[in-house]
């Protein structure tokens, strides 16, 4: 859809706009999350100096969240449910919905949902200090094994074995 320009009152899609879902259950106490995705070619040599060619490469995914004590509480009963919570694969769904908290969508901006596949958190940092005044999270790292980016991967085809 082309978006038309100048945009009157500059409205876009934000932190406040958005449901997050964590093993299939919404979480508003997630105060930060970050995904990201690469595939990373090596170059081919032959003879000379100059590269003749690059491979497809090796996917790869990150991901993080920062979330309040509580939700991260619930979160391990639920993962710790099916198992040691750090071994339970699970998703993580972002819903940018820009009709949440709007009485309109005055430029028609899509509802854009990212999915973070099979997650597993590799690690948790925890860190609170003597006056500070903020609510104490917990940041979770995971590894995905695949992203989504509204329904769409942006990495190649995996072979099959199907012959």
């Amino acid at each position: 859809m082309a978006i038309a320009y100048p945009l009157v009152n500059g409205f876009r899609h934000s932190y406040a706009q958005l449901e997050i879902r964590v093993a299939g259950s919404i979480v508003l106490g997630i105060t930060e999350l970050n995904y990201s995705w690469k595939l990373e070619p090596a170059v081919v040599r032959g003879a000379g100096a100059l590269p003749i060619g690059l491979t497809l490469g090796n996917a790869d995914y990150d991901a993080d969240f920062s979330i309040l004590l509580e939700e991260f509480n619930s979160l391990m009963d639920i993962l710790g449910a099916q198992g040691p919570a750090l071994t339970v694969p699970f998703d993580i769904v972002a819903a940018y919905d820009p009709t949440i908290g709007q009485l309109s969508n005055p430029q028609n901006l899509s509802v854009l949902v990212d999915t973070v596949k099979g997650c597993r958190i590799t690690n948790i940092e925890h860190s609170s200090s003597s006056g500070s005044t903020d609510a104490i999270v917990r940041k979770c790292t995971v590894k995905p094994l695949g992203i989504l980016i509204n329904g769409v991967s942006p990495m190649p085809e995996q072979p099959t074995a199907a012959a």
